[in-house]
């Protein structure tokens, strides 16, 4: 074999080399194409022994245990948080909620500080198990909205404190601010 042929050789089996580990390091960092439902990780000894409330982005409020298993649902509750009412809060009932009962477009508060997302919590409320509106507010609060986001609580003397925006003009923020 002469030096020609054997530096081609070696030329062919470098790019068969570099074209196997492009190959093999595309699929090691590929994503998954299937996504799997439920719990997909669970340590029992690690667990508290709980349930997991969270809104998703079909509108619906689910309740659901440890391995991943639907529990209940609440319908038609927007897409923003839910938050599970302690028992002694609701009249010793459980499974009371507080949940977005209706949106509207708007310039609410995005997850990213500082940009405006499209929608606003209209209307806010509480539902009880079977999902029977119980308390709601968002007609009385200014402009009819209740621009609720991230976070509320029912307080022990049973009123609902709601972390809210009020949108003001910006004169009077920065008289408020420099008085």
């Amino acid at each position: 074999m002469n030096m020609s042929s054997l530096n081609s050789s070696r030329h062919t089996l470098r790019r068969l080399a570099t074209l196997l580990a492009l190959a093999c390091s595309g699929t090691a960092f590929a994503g998954p194409s299937v996504y799997p439902e439920g719990t997909t990780r669970l340590d029992p000894a690690r667990a508290w022994p709980s349930f997991v409330l969270f809104t998703g982005g079909d509108q619906q409020a689910r309740l659901i245990d440890l391995d991943g298993k639907t529990v209940h649902t609440w319908h038609d509750v927007g897409g923003f948080t839910s938050t599970l009412i302690a028992p002694e809060l609701a009249h010793g009932e459980r499974g009371h909620v507080l949940v977005t009962l209706e949106s509207a477009s708007g310039r609410g508060i995005d997850l990213v500080p500082g940009r405006a997302g499209p929608q606003v919590s209209k209307t806010i409320g509480e539902l009880d198990w079977d999902g029977n509106v119980r308390w709601r507010f968002g007609p009385q609060a200014p402009e009819g909205l209740a621009q609720q986001h991230h976070d509320w609580a029912r307080l022990a003397n049973g009123h609902t404190l709601v972390l809210a925006n009020l949108l003001a003009p910006h004169g009077i923020i920065q008289a408020l601010l420099f008085q």
